[in-house]
């Protein structure tokens, strides 16, 4: 969830010129907040309802006029598109936490514990193959152990 909304909030900018892009950026922010399926259910309505009210806009084409270039169109306004696009192509896997507590949200926790692994690691740097095979797996025994 976190990395959809970074993804999103870069393209879209912190303060978006177009009405479309501020909306769109009002969806991305609560993104990361949904934690019942009923906020799940209004999301979806939301983004739902931002496509119908802005398809047009999402995707307006320019034309190219230049017969040195190659490319035919583009979308005028892309990075408004790409993080609506983020948006659309990732909701049917964004929410499996909801379903399985044993799911995180984020992964927060996990880049902790192999940034820790990498500390203690980086403090043994010369092993060989063999032993750093053995080093990582005798570090997630005893993690597991307590």
């Amino acid at each position: 969830m976190v990395h959809i909304q970074r993804s999103c909030e870069t393209y879209l900018t912190k303060n978006p010129e177009t009405i479309a892009g501020q909306k769109l950026l009002e969806i991305v922010k609560f993104t990361n907040q949904i934690t019942t399926t009923n906020e799940k259910r209004v999301f979806l309505r939301w983004l739902e309802r931002y496509e119908n009210e802005y398809k047009e806009f999402i995707n307006q084409k320019t034309y190219n006029t230049n017969p040195n270039i190659k490319k035919k169109f583009w979308y005028t306004h892309k990075n408004v598109r790409r993080a609506f696009r983020i948006l659309k192509l990732s909701q049917n896997n964004m929410f499996f936490y909801l379903n399985d507590a044993n799911i995180p949200k984020d992964t927060n926790g996990l880049e902790a514990e192999f940034t820790h692994l990498k500390n203690k690691y980086n403090s043994h740097r010369g092993l060989s193959r063999k032993r750093v095979i053995n080093f990582v797996s005798w570090y997630w025994f005893f993690k597991s152990k307590k």
